[in-house]
């Protein structure tokens, strides 16, 4: 019979035994011979390489119970519970019989026995490995950025039954990964992941790989100045999750929305806005012309991955640093996640889960990160989503070096194994910039051929705004039709004091000043659409970036009757299945 079982971790390249997260470990193993209805748990030292437990003779069943977490400002926050139950066989032999899921808080949980073995554990021998690369910290996180008035609004506006979820990779940057897991996919046996990476100048913020990373206020409190904007991290997942407003929600929502925007604290440019700056009708501010608030549209996630079923992985990037995304693994590092979050809580239910390799998805410079994953992990992705990225043929005239994978070298091997692969973007007029080689082959594009002359910028040339394609028409409808704009009734003939926002009523007079004079002026629909979207909008520069935006927000599948629009991403996500 052996005279111990060995506790190590499965990876020594991640250093959970003194990982800056974790510096309160405590292990417990309580034995049992044959026929004892109970024994007496003990403690057990936890080193730097994990730590030995002495099976004593006549041992026939043991509990290993090892939980880890941090002190901080004089709260404890538990983020690591492992509970393991094992029979002793007469020659030494273990073998796993239950464990016990749920959060880090509950030592009782809920008893589980298929499969016998943890999920973040693997047995070999007398060798018991810990796979950990995840961390659930939201409690820390929420206690640290709760207050972010972009979490809040993200909270309020949410537009789906979901459920997000914050976690730390302990094997380095990105650091921070949000994770939303939608209603539809909380009882399934079999869960498909996609990661969303964002690119450095836009969904990125740069932190250190410490506690005191985490505690940057850059996570929850976003800086405009005159020549800058950088986005905390819980703006860019407000943008990104939530789904645009309808017609219907915003009286519903406005009252409310109102109060609670006046509890917002700091520099107003860097504060949600309006709630009909959360809509997929285009908002301006008025600076001569208006000027239109493209930017302001959310994307939407949150529909596409409830309806299609995804959950969505939004690692916060520290600058460009790919880090564990780009390694070999990455299958591997997803489901490690997954599994973190089901085996800590009740947001997965589902008596055993299986989680799908995963879908990469990438925006503009990111696309360099996704194409070194994707290269990387060949064999450990279903796919790939790529909009309008930078790095498809060629590297950028910026670029510090030339260590990065290039689609043309990627995109191929995919198609070739029978994978998918997704491209969004002005793949018409700019083959070469968004597809490999320049050819479609293969490659799921959006718009598709039927819908691209949503592209059409401003609108579809010498034809009028009735020609253009209806979510086109939907984002211009305030600038030209206001008077049949629930919003616009709502926020300046409401009866309902509670929803009187000053600010924002005398934004929406100014504007509808302005239009007025175009109206003088005996301009059309479409004068005034192309004197408002000028040219200066266009190009891929600070300031412009309209279509390189619309890809991001658009979408080419209108509903009239709703008057709301399913993003590019909801297309795409129904692409890969």
């Amino acid at each position: 019979m052996p005279t111990e079982l060995i506790v190590t971790h499965a990876n020594p390249a991640v250093p959970i035994w003194n990982h800056f997260l974790l510096t309160q470990w405590e292990a417990t193993v309580e034995q049992r011979s044959a026929g004892s209805p109970s024994g007496q748990a003990q403690p057990v030292r936890v080193g730097l390489a994990g730590f030995k437990i002495a099976v004593t003779d006549g041992t026939a069943w043991l509990r290993v119970v090892i939980k880890a977490g941090l002190v901080l400002n004089g709260t404890s926050y538990p983020l690591l519970l492992i509970q393991q139950e094992f029979t002793v066989a007469a020659d030494g032999a273990v073998a796993p019989t239950r464990w016990r899921k749920g959060p880090p808080a509950d030592r009782l949980g809920l008893q589980k026995g298929i499969p016998a073995l943890h999920p973040l554990l693997r047995l070999s021998g007398n060798v018991l490995a810990l796979d950990v690369s995840f961390v659930d910290i939201t409690d820390l996180y929420v206690a640290l950025h709760g207050g972010s008035a972009w979490f809040r609004a993200m909270n309020f506006l949410h537009g789906t039954d979901r459920t997000v979820r914050i976690l730390a990779s302990l094997g380095g940057h990105p650091l921070v990964w949000y994770v939303t897991v939608p209603a539809t996919c909380t009882s399934l046996p079999a869960v498909k992941p996609a990661i969303m990476i964002m690119p450095a100048d836009y969904g990125a913020i740069y932190y250190e790989n410490n506690l005191k990373g985490i505690q940057s206020p850059l996570h929850g409190t976003s800086v405009v100045t005159a020549d800058n904007n950088l986005q905390s991290g819980l703006e860019i997942l407000a943008r990104i999750l939530t789904e645009p407003v309808s017609d219907a929600r915003f009286p519903q929502l406005l009252p409310d929305y109102v109060a609670l925007r006046k509890t917002f604290k700091g520099n107003p440019p860097a504060l949600p806005g309006p709630l009909h700056h959360f809509r997929g009708v285009l908002s301006y501010a008025p600076d001569g012309d208006p000027v239109p608030q493209y930017w302001d549209v959310p994307l939407g996630f949150e529909r596409a991955i409830h309806d299609q079923k995804y959950i969505l992985m939004v690692p916060l990037m520290n600058g460009g640093d790919g880090g564990v995304l780009r390694s070999p693994g990455l299958d591997r590092l997803t489901t490690n996640a997954i599994q973190a979050i089901y085996t800590h809580g009740a947001t997965l239910n589902y008596d055993t889960l299986d989680v799908a390799k995963p879908v990469v998805m990438a925006y503009s410079q990111a696309g360099g990160n996704a194409f070194t994953a994707a290269a990387n992990n060949l064999d450990g992705i279903r796919g790939l989503i790529l909009f309008e990225v930078v790095y498809t043929n060629e590297y950028p005239k910026d670029a510090t070096g030339h260590t990065l994978a290039l689609g043309k070298d990627v995109i191929p091997k995919l198609l070739k194994q029978g994978k998918k692969v997704v491209v969004i973007g002005r793949w018409r007029e700019r083959p070469r910039s968004f597809l490999p080689d320049g050819k479609r082959d293969g490659i799921t594009v959006l718009p598709d051929d039927a819908n691209y002359y949503l592209l059409d910028y401003p609108l579809p040339a010498g034809k009028p705004l009735s020609a253009a394609h209806p979510v086109i028409q939907h984002r211009y409808s305030r600038l030209v039709d206001g008077k049949h704009d629930i919003a616009l009734d709502e926020i300046l003939g409401s009866s309902d004091p509670r929803t009187v926002d000053s600010p924002t009523i005398k934004n929406e007079l100014a504007i509808d000043a302005v239009i007025e004079n175009y109206r003088k002026a005996g301009m059309s629909n479409e004068a005034i659409i192309r004197r408002v979207f000028s040219d200066k909008y266009l190009p891929d520069q600070p300031g412009a970036f309209y279509p390189h935006n619309l890809i991001l927000a658009g979408g080419q599948t209108f509903d009239a009757k709703t008057r709301t629009y399913r993003g590019f991403i909801h297309e795409a996500l129904t692409a890969m299945g």
